[in-house]
């Protein structure tokens, strides 16, 4: 074999092409070749590949520590783009509201007598208590501290001692609401009143997502993490597979993260993609191991099942899991062996993680309060949700305080161990960025692709030039580090 043959470059990480053009082109070739192997008719997006060069400026250590960069997030991208506040399921009956709390800001969103789904700013317009303390089932927004009492659609109904006030004044007294629009059972709000729709925000996402409709599933499993860290250095450790031989060792042995696929498509701002094969090692290892051992990798010893002369270790997976998911939604699923098994995962902007395919897995990271180093990891698991029954309404949520490990909780399996090798980077990313005594980040071209993606957008809504950087900001003064 040639030693500049695409397979042996594929299968020796030391080798790449310095072309981020080259590798992608390498991993998107190595991706289309399992996908042949593979059983099952794939969608064609999966056989697609998209790279554009990103901004190749370093990335200014500022955007995770500042208070600047915090507060100009909160002002061009918080208060103006559309994010996912929750999940319908999670208000089926009217007057049932779920508290979104992204940075300082506190919103109701509430389904109304009417069954729509209104979006209001959590603060009373008297004296500003919030209205709500909890998400929860109400008949109407009432002020605990002296009573003020809107509709669930925003009308003032209730003034006590109502002669006290000027008429006029609480004509006008209707609660702020933000824009309110759905997609596939996600209720996404946008506090801009200009703010495109949904549909054009979302672009070509939504064919991309028209294979695995999130309508037909269900929250299964809802975890809220408070973390020591900017979201953005969360966000980021999640969005790419180059973490993985240092972090995730152990994952070497059924996952191939050197030849994961990063896609970027020209002119769509809001969303971008990785695809990883699981099933198959890592080329780090060296020379591929048998299917034996991916598969041991992969599954507990008990109940095991082996494998067949001539058949692969990603086949009896993707049997395992498609069986396990047709019983879940209690119908047949008949999906590619890497719609069943691969890591499929798209990023929607500014801070939507959803994983096509079967995989349950959906993320949202959030700022935590008026800090630029605390933040809140959302990890939902979806589960199928079985033909003409009704969708329950989820439990409440897990919640794991800063201290809390993954691997504490119950029936988690092998993702609690995962998670937890991840927590242990993000506080020590934040402690080290605040440390710092340069002042720049040197990212990868190819492989942490996605995190150029979405800084170049964020630069576009903060109304920066490419060539510029901002905003100027003392290092020192401007570091929040309680």
């Amino acid at each position: 074999m040639s030693p500049d043959s695409p397979a042996d470059t594929a299968r020796d990480p030391d080798r790449a092409d310095p072309s981020w053009a080259r590798k992608a082109a390498r991993a998107h070739a190595r991706i289309e070749a399992m996908l042949d192997l593979d059983r099952g008719v794939v969608p064609e997006q999966l056989r697609t590949t998209s790279f554009t060069t990103q901004r190749k400026e370093p990335l200014e250590v500022e955007r995770y520590v500042s208070r600047q960069w915090h507060d100009l997030e909160v002002d061009k991208v918080w208060k103006r783009v559309w994010q996912v506040a929750c999940r319908e399921e999670e208000i089926p009956e009217q007057g049932d509201s779920v508290i979104y709390e992204i940075a300082s800001m506190s919103l109701i969103v509430v389904r109304t007598q009417s069954g729509a789904i209104r979006a209001f700013h959590n603060t009373c317009l008297h004296r500003g208590r919030r209205l709500l303390d909890k998400s929860t089932c109400v008949s109407a927004l009432r002020c605990q501290f002296h009573g003020f009492t809107w509709s669930l659609d925003g009308e003032l109904i209730s003034v006590p001692s109502r002669w006290d006030f000027d008429d006029a004044e609480l004509c006008r007294m209707a609660l702020p609401e933000a824009k309110v629009s759905t997609w596939e059972g996600w209720v996404f709000i946008a506090m801009d009143e200009d703010a495109p729709p949904l549909t054009e925000y979302l672009g070509g996402f939504i064919d991309h997502w028209k294979p695995w409709p999130m309508s037909a599933r269900r929250i299964s499993r809802h975890i809220v993490k408070h973390l020591k860290c900017n979201w953005k250095v969360a966000l980021d450790a999640f969005i790419e597979s180059y973490h993985v031989i240092a972090t995730h060792p152990q994952l070497l042995f059924n996952l191939d993260d050197v030849n994961t696929q990063y896609d970027i498509y020209p002119g769509e701002d809001h969303f971008n993609r990785m695809i990883t094969l699981q099933g198959v090692s890592s080329p780090h290892l060296g020379e591929p191991i048998g299917e034996h051992e991916i598969l041991a990798s992969l599954l507990n010893s008990d109940g095991q099942p082996a494998i067949a002369e001539g058949r692969r270790a990603r086949e009896v997976l993707a049997d395992i899991v498609r069986r396990d998911y047709s019983r879940t939604a209690q119908r047949e699923i008949d999906v590619s062996d890497s719609e069943a098994i691969d890591a499929i995962q798209y990023y929607v902007f500014p801070n939507f993680v959803p994983w096509g395919g079967l995989s349950p897995i959906v993320y949202r990271f959030r700022p935590l309060g008026d800090r630029p180093d605390r933040s809140v990891m959302d990890v939902y698991l979806m589960a199928p949700r079985p033909e003409g029954q009704p969708i329950a309404k989820p439990g409440s949520p897990d919640v794991l305080d800063f201290d809390d490990a993954f691997s504490s909780l119950p029936n988690f399996g092998r993702l609690g161990l995962i998670f937890d090798q991840d927590m242990a980077n993000l506080g020590e990313v934040q402690r080290g960025l605040l440390g710092s005594v340069r002042p720049n980040l040197v990212l990868a071209g190819y492989q942490e692709s996605r995190i150029r993606h979405y800084m170049t957008t964020m630069d576009k809504y903060f109304g920066f030039h490419p060539s510029e950087t901002a905003p100027e900001a003392s290092c020192t003064n401007s570091r929040r580090t309680e």
